[in-house]
């Protein structure tokens, strides 16, 4: 087997999808997982760009987002593909741009749309539990807390005590307004 064979058993029989698009976004090449998980044939994907099966980002916005990795070299992120019948799953698409990569972007996809729905029922429980939940980073800041726990002390949503008076609290770094309404 040489050494080229050998790359793409390797690629076409890894648990991930992975694809490969020219500068313009088109696939060029395509793995069975991707395949199952789309639930497109190799041949229909070769025909189709990832503006087709991207599912949050316009054509325009795709254009944009290859360029931005192109110039970067490589990138993680999240996104939602659709599938031939339309259903939408959530993906985690690590990418990457090259001279290695012979002027294509190499990427490999995996379906997280069981983690999605796990972290999902999870900040359900977070937000519905009657008792006060509170998470605290290192520095004794607080990082997200549940609505019974700022209910528990007395404070307006969106502040809580601290020794230099009220601070804003924060999910996952984005600020909460004041509203209540919480930012997702």
């Amino acid at each position: 087997m040489t050494s080229e064979e050998r790359h793409r058993t390797i690629l076409h029989s890894a648990m991930d999808g992975f694809f490969v698009v020219d500068t313009q976004g088109k696939l060029v090449e395509v793995n069975r997982t991707y395949c199952r998980k789309s639930g497109y044939s190799e041949q229909e994907l070769l025909t189709k760009s990832i503006s087709d099966l991207e599912a949050v980002e316009s054509a325009d916005q795709t254009a944009a987002h290859i360029q931005r990795v192109m110039a970067q070299g490589e990138e993680r992120f999240e996104s939602k593909h659709r599938r031939k019948d339309g259903s939408i799953f959530d993906v985690e698409i690590s990418v990457q741009y090259g001279y290695l990569t012979g002027g294509q972007l190499m990427a490999f996809v995996r379906d997280i749309t069981e983690r999605k729905k796990t972290e999902q029922r999870y900040r359900e429980l977070f937000e519905s539990s009657k008792d006060g939940i509170v998470y605290v980073d290192m520095q004794g800041r607080i990082q997200n807390a549940n609505t019974a726990y700022i209910e528990l002390l007395g404070q307006s949503y969106g502040t809580s005590p601290s020794a230099s008076g009220p601070r804003r609290l924060c999910e996952r770094g984005k600020t909460v307004p004041s509203s209540g309404n919480r930012t997702q």
